[in-house]
């Protein structure tokens, strides 16, 4: 008698590689929304300050153009979940990360905006010419904590082990991210450590959905 063969389970779509194609016309949409609402965020906050929370010494840190490079990089940094990212749920996790991250933060900026006072510089060359246009976009309201460093180390914290050959450069781009922001006159010191504090509890926070999905999808 020939017994009936079950069908195999259907494979966990979140398992499944990145449609990095069909996925990135969602990122696109999902960082033009991140960028209205960033922009809009500091026109809101155009004339308000809570605090200036400079630590002693902290304003004889030289401007050091030279380092906005670094600074920069976050913006193409972020892309790299599309293509380091193994399965479509570590990719969707540090996705959810980064919009819990954002969200937080401007809440904050919205409730405590601490402008950086930066400093009157002749920028002239090219380093100082790109920051100089950085700035003219980007006011300078939303610093505490610091997305830039928040991003850095939230692209460490996903793709660590998703990509572990690109880990010690993560590494090292995170360090250097944050380290910029300061030398560009972007943020406070106490930003960076706000900003990595951040990036940990939005993780965390991605983490717990992950966790919850899973539970929910398993057979009762």
């Amino acid at each position: 008698m020939i017994e009936a063969t079950r069908p195999l389970p259907a494979p966990d779509p979140w398992s499944l590689p990145v449609p990095r194609l069909k996925y990135f016309g969602t990122f696109a949409i999902q960082y033009l929304l991140w960028l209205g609402l960033y922009l809009g965020v500091n026109a809101v906050t155009d004339g308000r300050s809570v605090a200036q929370p400079l630590l002693p010494g902290e304003h004889q840190l030289p401007l050091i153009a030279a380092a906005y490079p670094f600074y920069a990089v976050v913006y193409l940094e972020i892309i790299l979940p599309l293509f380091l990212s193994r399965t479509r749920r570590a990719y969707v996790r540090t996705q959810i990360a980064c919009s819990a991250a954002s969200l937080i933060a401007f809440a904050v900026y919205l409730i405590a905006p601490m402008p950086y006072p930066r400093p009157v510089h002749p920028l002239v060359g090219f380093w100082e010419s790109l920051l100089a246009f950085e700035w003219s976009i980007d006011e300078p309201r939303c610093t505490f904590p610091s997305l830039h460093v928040a991003f850095a180390w939230l692209m460490y914290l996903g793709l660590r082990k998703e990509a572990p050959r690109w880990q010690p450069a993560l590494l090292l781009l995170a360090i250097s991210i944050s380290v910029s922001t300061v030398l560009v006159k972007q943020h406070f010191i106490v930003d960076v450590p706000s900003g990595m504090a951040l990036a940990w509890g939005a993780w965390w926070l991605a983490g717990y959905w992950e966790r919850r999905s899973r539970e929910l999808k398993r057979p009762s």
